[in-house]
């Protein structure tokens, strides 16, 4: 059984359901993602342990510049859940055979233990900041565009023309 989280316990998440839209560091399994609510506010996702029967994520939602400065590596991923820019975390517990819910805590990154967070000298960069591909499961067209609108509007490289 995973350990029990100090926090507010919420009845509802603010996404849809949990998936993994745009995965942004893979170990053995997704291990740090990006997620959207259904207002369309981006939370960058910690996958944090696991049981027999479920797993645990911490989600953090993220404004343009946050998630800018995250995937450029300006902002490491451990100051971002240390300190979030909304004042809150989310602990989402998902079952392994249903996918579903079974519990949603908001809470704050020191309810919880530091080794679960990522080390706080890693860094996410992505290589030249952009990402090359998504890919979702059958008609993920809403769910693909909010990510590509909100890497765009976290990212310059569109706006970027090839010399000539």
């Amino acid at each position: 059984m995973l350990p029990a989280v100090k926090g507010e316990r919420l009845a509802k998440a603010p996404w849809h359901e949990f998936s993994f839209e745009t995965v942004l560091d893979y170990y053995d399994g997704p291990r740090m993602l990006l997620q959207h609510g259904r207002d369309g506010q981006a939370y960058l996702a910690w996958w944090n342990d696991e049981d027999a029967s479920a797993e645990r994520w911490v989600c953090i939602p993220v404004g343009p510049a946050r998630l800018r400065g995250i995937l450029s590596g300006q902002v490491k991923p451990r100051h971002a859940f240390d300190y979030p820019e909304y004042g809150y975390l989310l602990v989402v517990d998902i079952d392994f055979e249903t996918d579903a819910v079974i519990q949603l805590v908001s809470t704050v990154s020191s309810a919880l233990p530091a080794e679960s967070l990522p080390k706080p000298e890693a860094t996410l960069a992505m290589a030249d900041s952009t990402i090359d591909q998504l890919i979702g499961p059958h008609l993920p067209e809403p769910n693909l565009l909010n990510i590509a609108h909100t890497y765009q509007q976290a990212t310059e490289w569109h706006q970027q023309r090839p010399g000539i």
